[in-house]
Order: structure tokens, then sequence, then C-alpha cells
């Protein structure tokens, strides 16, 4: 008994010794941890005072997501979330904070031009773009250092001059005609048009023609490989929003997870389809003095400049730079049009009598339609910017694309009339949607109004008020290709069709909240034509 005694309580003494072991062990790991977390927080909210000790009002961050809160519970799309900043306050600028980056919101409109035009050199880096890994994402030349941007976009310039976007309007007002088919093949059997889908397939089948030299075919055939490749990149799952989000905003999680820009599957075939188109260039020595064409000069003579990844890299760019904005910028123009039928007529007068003059659309023609440049687009002319910029038009004031733009301060700089210098690699952004959407520049905004554009207003726009192609040396390089485009596509349909809104289109339901561009909640807009005798 006493033996057995004994025994329990020498085991119990070494149970209670190994209890208190791991009780031990327990308190240390909640000690790390908790040593960790308050770590963690005194990073993340390190520069909680930053704006508030330079005097400049801010956005009270949240630790962890800084002012991006309502961005990461996907409450309000980036084009709303950056407006209403621009509206919480009336100062010039603005400080918010991208996770626990101080950046800086712009809103006053001459001095966006000074800091992003007159002082360049200061702020010619964009955010994002800085993971070696994705050697297409970093080196398309929205994100190119500015070093590599300059000459990339001296050799791309080119080919948006006025010259190859004359040769490239055969080509657009054929998929044109294309595209009016389409439309008389859905009408014929009293089907509705999605403006969406058709536009989608309209700027597929142009970019295929004008950018790659072969023929999509997307508005004959329906689908096409070629159309359902390009909609991968505009798919919105979950996962994609968070690495776009990371490449962007956070590109040290981008480089630990090997996080790439583009969905790999569409990266691949398009390279590979550039790879071929090129390939059987060389070998034939045919030339179509297209996109193409273009890049295989600048791989002969700049090869020690340019990488082929750089160069296969700039496919991509005007690929997907132009798909979404352009066919976006179509649909939002007619239901605009279908909403405002007075417009929709008065646009069809002028159509028809500049083209009763004309025997083709040619830039010449277009150039006469002056109301269309209200509707869509506006004439060049100069301007304190870089040599020119576009006065351009109602549709894209209110329906903006690209809703924000940023640059990345490069050095120490000193705000124009005050005493706040911002540090180098600073984030500055311009609310594109806030300011065109701000009563004192543009009147009764929700209104679709062209007559601000009209010569006789005209005059009245102040200069950094109305940009939705970008301001300075580092915008949009696509934008008169995107607004040809466009344009082409309402002469063909105004010229042919009248055309309201469906009935089961519903409503226009404002921004998709998930979406880095301004794109409809609604995708089913629908509209009803009846073909013109």
């Amino acid at each position: 008994l006493n033996n057995g005694t004994e025994s329990y309580s020498v085991l119990y003494l070494k149970m209670t010794k190994t209890d208190d072991w791991y009780l031990t062990m327990v308190h240390v790991f909640m000690l790390i941890v908790l040593v960790l977390v308050v770590l963690l927080y005194a990073y993340l909210t390190r520069n909680k005072n930053y704006w508030k000790n330079l005097g400049v009002p801010f956005d009270k961050p949240v630790p962890l997501f800084g002012s991006l809160l309502p961005l990461a519970k996907q409450a309000i799309s980036v084009g709303d979330f950056f407006c209403k900043l621009y509206r919480s306050t009336d100062h010039p600028y603005y400080g918010l904070f991208i996770l626990g980056q101080p950046s800086l919101l712009l809103r006053d409109p001459r001095l966006i031009q000074d800091m992003l035009i007159g002082d360049f050199e200061c702020f010619q880096e964009r955010m994002g773009g800085k993971c070696d890994h994705d050697q297409i994402g970093t080196n398309i030349l929205f994100y190119m250092k500015a070093s590599s941007w300059k000459v990339m976009r001296g050799n791309l310039s080119p080919f948006f001059s006025s010259s190859k976007l004359s040769r490239m309007l055969e080509l657009i007002n054929s998929v044109g005609e294309n595209l009016v088919s389409h439309i008389r093949k859905k009408t014929s059997v009293g089907l509705a048009v999605n403006s969406l889908d058709a536009s989608t397939m309209y700027v597929t089948d142009i970019v295929a023609s004008c950018f790659f030299g072969f023929i999509s075919d997307s508005l004959s055939k329906g689908v096409t490989e070629f159309l359902q490749i390009s909609e991968l990149w505009t798919k919105l799952t979950f996962m994609r929003v968070v690495q776009t989000s990371c490449f962007v905003f956070v590109p040290t999680l981008a480089k630990m997870f090997k996080i790439k820009l583009f969905d790999q599957t569409s990266e691949k075939y398009l390279q590979d389809v550039f790879l071929q188109v090129m390939g059987e260039r060389k070998r034939s020595g045919q030339e179509r003095r297209d996109l193409v064409d273009l890049l295989i000069k600048i791989e002969k003579e700049q090869s020690h400049l340019f990488k082929r990844e750089e160069i296969i890299a700039q496919t991509l760019q005007l690929h997907f730079g132009s798909y979404d904005t352009t066919s976006y910028s179509t649909s939002f123009a007619l239901y605009e049009l279908c909403a405002n039928v007075g417009i929709q007529k008065k646009l069809r007068g002028e159509i028809n009598s500049v083209l009763s003059q004309h025997e083709i659309v040619s830039l010449e023609a277009i150039k006469k339609m002056s109301y269309l440049h209200m509707v869509v687009s506006g004439r060049y002319g100069p301007c304190v910017c870089y040599k020119f910029y576009h006065a351009l038009t109602e549709s894209l004031r209110k329906h903006p694309i690209i809703p924000i733009m940023d640059r990345v301060c490069s050095k120490p700089y000193t705000i124009p009339n005050s005493s706040v210098t911002i540090k180098a690699g600073t984030p500055c952004f311009v609310s594109i949607y806030g300011l065109h959407y701000d009563s004192r520049y543009f009147p009764n905004p929700e209104t679709f109004d062209p007559e601000r554009f009209s010569p006789e207003n005209k005059a009245n726009i102040i200069p950094g008020t109305y940009i939705p192609f970008g301001v300075g040396p580092r915008n949009c390089i696509g934008s008169r290709f995107a607004v040809l485009a466009v344009k082409v596509a309402l002469i063909c349909i105004i010229r042919n069709f009248e055309f309201e809104l469906a009935e089961d289109a519903g409503s226009f339901l404002g921004y998709d909240r998930k979406a880095f561009l301004l794109t409809p909640r609604n995708k089913s807009l629908n509209i009803k034509y009846k073909p013109i005798s």
C-alpha cells in the first residue's frame, strides 16, 4: 500500500511538473504573440500623425488598412472611393494612407498642372510594377520605369500618328460594317442587343486587325478564342481583385507570393499569337505597317535597350488598354444617347449631313462632325501642357473609364505656395471622377449635356478639370485611337438605326465595386434597335 501510495505521489508530482512546463510554454508563446502584435501595430501606425504634423487635412487611418478599408470590404468602387475623399475637404490637397504609406490626393486643378506637368521630373513614376518576377506586367508602358518609359513611348507614339490612324480607319470602318450587320441580324428576329457584349466584340475585332494583323470576326461568329481569352482580363474573381490590388498597392506582397498582373492563360495565349505573327512576318518579309511591324523594328534596332519580354509586354499593354476602356466608353455613350433621344436625333442629322458630302467615313469627314465631338470627342488645341490636350467630351466627362490616376514623387518636393514638403516615394493621386463631377467646374454634373463643349462654352472649362485620359507627358498613349474607334461605332449605328433601351434593360445601377475601372454594375443594358430605311 505504501509503495502504491508513493508511486501515485511521484506520478502526481511528475504530472504537475509537466503541466507547469506546458503552462509556462503557453505563457511564453502568448507573450511572444502579444509582443509581435504590439510591434506590428506600432509599425502599421507609425505614420498615423504624419499629415497632422504637416498641417494637412487627412483621412483618419485604420490600422493595417490605412484609408483602404472600404475598398477591402468591396463596399465601394475605386472611383467612388476617391471621389468621396475628394469631396471630404475644400483644401487643395488631402492626406490619406495606402495601408501605412502616407499618400496625397491632389484636388486643385492648378496644383495638378503645376506638379504633374510643370514639375514632371519629380513625378515620372507610377505605383505598382516593381515586381521583377513578372517581366511582362512590370514592363508594360503603363508601369515602366521612367528611363525606359521615355524611350519606349517615343518608339510607340508614331503608331498613333494621324497618318497611321488614317490607315487604321479603313480597318475600323470594316469592323463597323460588321457591327451594323450584327445588330441587323439580332433585330430581324426581334431581339434586343446587349450594348456591352456588342461593344466588346467590336473592339476585340478592331484590336485583332489593327494590332495583331489577323481577322478575329467575333461579330460574325459570336464566340471566338481571341474574344474568350480577352474576356479573362476583365473577369473579376475575388482572387484576381486581391492579386491586382497587391501588384498595384503592395508590391512587397506581390513579390513574396509571386503574384503577376495578367491572367496567365491570356498572357501566354497573346504572347504565342504575337510571336507566331512576328515569325511569319520575318520569314515572308511582308509588311503591313502595323504594331507588329513596329515592334519587329524596335527589336531589330534597339535590342541593346529592350529585352524581348519588354517588347512583348507592349502588345498586352495596348490590347488590354484598348479592350475594356474602349468597349465601356462605347457602351456608356450608347446608353446616354438612349436616355437622351433629342441628342441622338441631332447627332443623326449632323452625321447624315456631313456624309452626304463624303463617300466614306474619313478623318476629314469626322473632323467636320462638331456635335459628335461634343458627345464623344473634341478637337486638338494648343495648351501649356505636353504639346496638345484633348478638349474632351461629355460622355467621357460623365463616365471617365479610368477614374483616378497616380504618380509617385521621386525626390523631396515642396508643394507650391505652401511649406509642406513630401518625401520621395510618396504616392500622389488625382480623382478624375471627382473633378468631372465637381459642380464648381461642371454645373449640374449628373446631366448629360454636350453643349458644355460647344465652341461658345469650351472657353469656360478650366484647364486641369477635364482629364479622362490623364494629364502630363505620361498620359494615355492610345487616347486618339480609342476615341476614333468609339466615333466610328456611333457613326455606323446612328446612321442605320434609331434606338432606345429595351424593356428588360433595367436601370443604370452605378459602377462595379470590384473593378478598378468604371464598369457598369448592370451588365444587361439591352438596346432595342429600329432600322432606318
